[in-house]
Parts: structure tokens; sequence; C-alpha cells
């Protein structure tokens, strides 16, 4: 009673962006450069104008809940109402100031029962808000700009010395420009070189040729530059003609006479009389150096001729030419060296100047930077604009709490529907005895997942078929049920077409025999049977598209349906039922024939005649299947085995003895968890086939 008959409360409340609308709404803002300095660090310790940022909003809250922003709140309100009483804690106790979720809005809200008290509050509210929201941004963007002007001032001052040591840089190595400084060093030192590799040229080819003449005149050095000077000489050369004709006249007579003889005496006298004025002529001519050294003897008398003259010229001018040579070309070695020497110091040098360079770079962009962010102050500071913005604010006018029984039974009408709700959905979910995902059912049997099939249609019933109506497939796809009745739609076994795409249950297939072969590279498997708890369970289904994928993989494969009693997979083929054995035939008789569904080899299908169930069964688990198992595990790559419906049952234990592991399928969903669980724990404790993994059918 005293629940509908105590008087309505009001409340009004609005919402308070403190970012600007277009940081909020992610356009940029004039403030944007500020952010971004901020960010690269030329403003250090600057929080972003008008807004908090990454700012603590337990501390905002405080703030605006505190005695010095509410105080003109109070006294204004007070002034309006005539109240002494209403003070700071009486607006603390209804006011309520919270963030809005994670959002850069605080939500402001007032209650009370006098209605013109929140109509007030909530004006006054709103004002002082406001006012300290741009008194603070105020004081913010002055110290913001008090910190600018100092560092625009740093930075006028970096920059100023960086240039100053730029320009004392280039006046102490005489360096305007290095990179083409640089440049014609390189060019100057290439000159060179190839000026020192052209004497090196010339000075071989004058060796040569030096060579060559001192063989032709078989005289020293020294000797050839005597024979060149005496040549010049006519008193010599005169000397030298009586010389020589004595000497003729001397072997002349010698063939006449013996040397004992006066006559030949009287002529080697005459031609050492001649001896002494050679020797005074050469010393004349070339010093007394020469002929105390013996250089004047008779080889080098010898050539005196014209063409030895000439010769000797020759040689003596190639060893003046030699000697030439020979200093340009140590000059340009040391010329050389010079020039790899500056070049070698400009390059050092180069380093200390590009180090100046970039540091003047950098100073004047972080100015540029700074005298941006300054104007970029100067203008909020005269637009006085406000940081925070009213964004909504709505009013309720009808009471907060109900008036009368009707709100009040609605109200508890729609807890108790809740609640009813929420025990039946708790009931279904207890009684649903199912797994409900695949993880669900790996971690109740603890068996590792290895495929998840999508779910598809179910396949048409296989009972009461009509065999002669089969609908063949228009496109290239795996077969799904067909709509119309007792008809079954085979599988399609011809090549996938790229163009047209490929399904789910393709891909789904087509992974589950990719793991069956890294299985195989691991433990060997090569015969899987592939069995399920319960009939409807995909398992047939399943077993047949396994095989076609993997033979469309390249793999030879054969498909055994070891479900003698109901045959499943011809049908899926379309294929008639195999014809009954006629006459009478032992297991041990049974000779198993294959029907080749692709290219014979590629996909092979082994099915037993249903009327033949009894002989099918003990062929099955005579020794003659094994040998028969055996050779086909040499003909096949992949051997795919068909249980029967329940792997419970004693056919599915036989068939699934032979397998080197076994596959089970599970439809999620459907299939009851304690009997997935009994069924397990029975097949492995009467079977030593092993479990490879579990398929999860039925995915949605």
């Amino acid at each position: 009673m005293w629940y509908i008959s105590r008087p309505p409360a009001y409340e009004r409340s609005f919402s308070m962006a403190i970012e600007p609308l277009d940081r909020l709404t992610g356009r940029e803002s004039s403030s944007s450069g500020l952010a971004a300095l901020a960010r690269g660090g030329g403003l250090p310790g600057i929080a972003l104008s008008g807004g908090l940022g990454g700012a603590d909003y337990d501390s905002l809250i405080t703030i605006l809940q505190s005695e010095l922003v509410l105080e003109p709140v109070v006294e204004a309100v007070r002034a309006q109402t005539q109240d002494p009483d209403f003070d700071h804690a009486t607006l603390l106790d209804s006011l309520t100031v919270e963030q809005a979720g994670r959002a850069k809005i605080l939500d402001v809200s007032f209650r009370s029962r006098d209605r013109d008290l929140v109509q007030r509050v909530i004006t006054e509210l709103q004002s002082a808000y406001l006012n300290y929201s741009t008194e603070t941004q105020q004081m913010a963007l002055i110290r913001r700009l008090n910190d600018i002007n100092a560092q625009v001032a740093v930075q006028r001052q970096e920059v100023a010395s960086t240039q100053a040591s730029l320009v004392r840089f280039q006046g102490q190595n005489q360096i305007l420009d290095l990179q083409s400084a640089g440049e014609a060093l390189e060019r100057r030192r290439s000159e060179v070189l190839m000026e020192q590799q052209n004497t090196r040229i010339n000075i071989e080819g004058t060796l040569e040729k030096y060579n060559n003449l001192r063989n032709q005149v078989g005289l020293q050095p020294a000797e050839a530059i005597l024979v060149a000077n005496l040549s010049e000489s006519p008193v010599y050369q005169s000397l030298l003609t009586q010389y020589r004709a004595l000497e003729s006249e001397i072997a002349v007579e010698s063939a006449r006479f013996r040397a004992d003889t006066p006559m030949i005496q009287a002529l080697q006298d005459k031609q050492r009389q001649l001896m002494p004025l050679l020797e005074a002529e050469v010393e004349r001519n070339l010093g007394s150096a020469a002929t105390s050294a013996g250089l004047i003897t008779p080889q080098t008398l010898g050539y005196q001729g014209s063409i030895g003259r000439n010769l000797a010229q020759e040689l003596v001018a190639s060893i003046n030419e030699i000697q030439v040579l020979e200093v340009q070309y140590q000059s340009l070695s040391q010329l050389y060296g010079t020039l790899s020497g500056q070049l070698d110091n400009l390059v050092s040098l180069g380093s200390n100047f590009r180090e100046i360079e970039r540091n003047l770079m950098l100073s004047e962009e972080a100015l540029k930077g700074l005298l941006a962010a300054q104007q970029e102050l100067k203008l909020q500071l005269e637009a006085e604009t406000n940081p925070w913005i009213i964004v909504a604010g709505y009013d309720l006018t009808t009471p907060l709490e109900p008036e009368s029984r009707l709100m009040r039974g609605l109200l508890l009408g729609l807890v108790a529907s809740m609640i009813l709700g929420l025990g039946t959905v708790f009931l279904l979910e207890m009684m649903d005895r199912s797994y409900h995902s695949a993880e669900q059912a790996s971690e109740g049997t603890h068996i590792p997942i290895l495929a998840t099939v999508p779910w598809a249609r179910q396949i048409a019933a296989l009972t009461h078929q009509t065999y002669a109506r089969l609908v063949p497939l228009s496109e290239p796809s795996f077969a799904l049920a067909s709509t119309q009745r007792n008809v079954q739609v085979p599988l399609n076994l011809q090549p996938l077409d790229p163009a047209a795409g490929q399904t789910r249950f393709e891909s789904a297939c087509q992974d589950l025999a990719a793991n069956l072969l890294l299985l195989r590279a691991k433990s060997a498997v090569q015969v899987v049977a592939i069995a399920s708890c319960l009939a409807g369970e995909g398992k047939t289904t399943l077993a047949a598209h396994l095989a076609l994928a993997s033979a469309r993989a390249g793999r030879r494969v054969l498909l055994v349906d070891g479900d003698v009693r109901q045959p499943q997979i011809g049908p899926l083929f379309g294929l008639r039922p195999p014809a009954p054995k006629h006459g009478a035939f032992t297991a041990s008789e049974w000779v198993p024939e294959t029907q080749s569904l692709l290219d014979p080899g590629h996909l092979d299908l082994l099915e037993f005649s249903d009327q033949d169930a009894m002989v099918s069964t003990g062929f099955i688990a005579s020794s003659q299947f094994e040998l028969f198992l055996k050779k086909w595990r040499t003909d096949y790559d992949l051997i795919i085995m068909d249980t029967p419906a329940s792997l419970n049952a004693a056919e599915a234990k036989l068939v699934s003895q032979y397998a080197d592991g076994l596959l089970l399928v599970l439809r999620i969903g459907q299939t009851d968890r304690d009997l997935v669980t009994n069924v397990v724990r029975d097949f492995r404790t009467t079977s030593q086939t092993p479990i490879l993994g579990l398929v999860a059918n039925g995915i949605t």
C-alpha cells in the first residue's frame, strides 16, 4: 500500500561528451596537429586539448562532484527555491555522474520528488560543467602555449647553432658543395691514372727499343755516349780514319811479311803514334775521365761508321727518353697518391658534413612543427570554443515508480515468465543427452576428431527402390537426396569441374582423405573400417564419399560393403544389387568379384548379395577372406570397409577385426552420449582394432 501511495519520483539526465565531436566520430579536427605533435614527442608532458585522452575518469568524476565545482549550482538553486537546507550534501545524495560504458561520454542525472527542483538543478549543472570545461581548457591552452614558446626559443637557438657549424665547416675545408668537390677529385684522379698507365706503356716500349739498339751496337751506355760525342769531332774522325787505314795496311802486309819484318814494325809504329793523338782528342772533347777509365778501346773505335754513329745516337736518345719517362711516371704516382689522400679525406669529411646537414634539417622540421602548434594554440585561444558538448538529454515526465497495482503486477509477471523460461531451457538442456559440438564429443569419448562433416540433406530411403528410374546428375557434384519419392540419386563418378567450385561437404571428405593419408605415413594405416553407434548416422554415405574423394586424389581404392544383410553402397552409385550365387558351395569356395566404378584399379567395389547373407558372413570369418585381403593390400593404396549399422553388432566387430584402424561416425545433436560411451567401451574390450578418431557428422 505504501508502495502505491507514495509520491512519484522524477529524474532528468543528460550526456556530455568530454571530447570534441569530430574526434569522437573519427574526423580530423583543428587540434589534430597538436595531437600528432604530442605523440611525436614535440610536446612532452602536454595533454590533449579539451579532452582527457587517456585520463582517469574516476578522478574527473570526483572533481565534478566536488564542492569547488558544485558550489555555484548550490547557490543558484538555493536562491531560486529559497530553501536554506539545500546544500552540497543534499545535491550529492541525488546526483549521479558516471562514464557511459567505455565511451568518452559522461552521463549526469539528478533525481528528486520535486519536479521543479529537478529542472533547476539540471539546468545549473549543465551551465556549471560547461563553464568548468571552458576555464580548464583556457588554462591548459595557456600553459601549453607558454611551453611551446619556450621550446620555440630553444629550437631557434639550435637551428642557428647548427647553421653556424655548417658555415664554419665549409670555411675551414673550403668546400661549398661536397658532392661536386668529390666528383672533381675523382675525375682528376682518373685522368692521372690514365696518364700514369700511358707513361708506363711508353717506358716499356722505349726499354724494348733500347735493348734492341744495345744488341745491335754492342756498346755500354757510357761507350755509346762517347761514340756519339766523338762522331761530331772532325779532327778525331780524321785521326780515326788514318788509324783504320794503317790497320788495314798492316793486315794486307801481314799476308806478305812476318810480324818482325821492318815493314810491319814501321806500320805498327805509325799506328802507335796515332793513339796518343786520339786520346788527346778524346780528352779534349770528353775530358780526362774518359781516357783514364779506358773507355777508348778498339771495340769502341770499330763502330765509327755512319750507320754505327746513327745507332749510337739513337741508343743515347732512348736512354735519355727512358730517364725522362721514369721521372714523369714518379711524378704522376706522387700526384695520384696525393689525390687519393684528398679523396679519402673528403669521404671522412663527408660523414661530418652530412651529419651537420641532417641535424640542421631535423632542427628546422622541429621548429616548423612547433611554430604550427604555436599558431594553432593561438587560434584556439581566440576561438574560445567549449570543449565539452551536451550530446543528449531527456526528461521523464511520468513517475519512475508505479502508482497502481497494475504496474507492479505486470512487473512481477514479467519476472515470473523470465524465471519460468530459464527453468524450461535448463530442463531441456538437462534432458538432452546428445553432443552438440565436435569438441564435446571429443572430450566425452577421449577420441580425437579427424573430420567435421557439414549438414546436408539425407539420401532417400534405400528400401523399395525403383532401380529402373535412376536420375543422373546434371552437374558434377556429390550426390544429395532426391526430392522424388522412391528414386535414389546415384553418385557422379566424373571428375570435378574446378570452375563449378567445391561444396563444404566435398571439402570435408577431402580433408578426411588427407588425414588418413597422413595417418598411413605415420602408423601404416591401409585398411580402414567405418562404423557408427546407430543406424542413420551417415556411416555408409561417408564411406562412399570418402572412397570417391580418395580415388579422385589419385589413390587406388577398394570399397568393401561389409553389411551383408542390408548392402547399401551399390545403390548409392546407381548399381543393381548383385545376383545371388547358384548352387551349393561353402565359404572356402567363395571367390569374391569386384566391380570397377572408375578406371580399373582406381575405385573398385566389393559387395555381397543379401540373399547369400549366411555364406557371405562365413566367408568374411574364414581364412580365405584374410588371404584375399593380403592380396588386396598389394593391389590397392586404401581399403575402406563399411560395417553394419551398429558397432555392437557381431558382424560389425567381425569386419573391423581385419582393419588397421576404425573411424567412428557420430551425428551431432542426435546420438545419446551414454550410448556412445557404452559402445566405445564395449568395442575396446572385445576388439583389438584401434579407434583412429571421430567423424562429427551434421555440423551446422
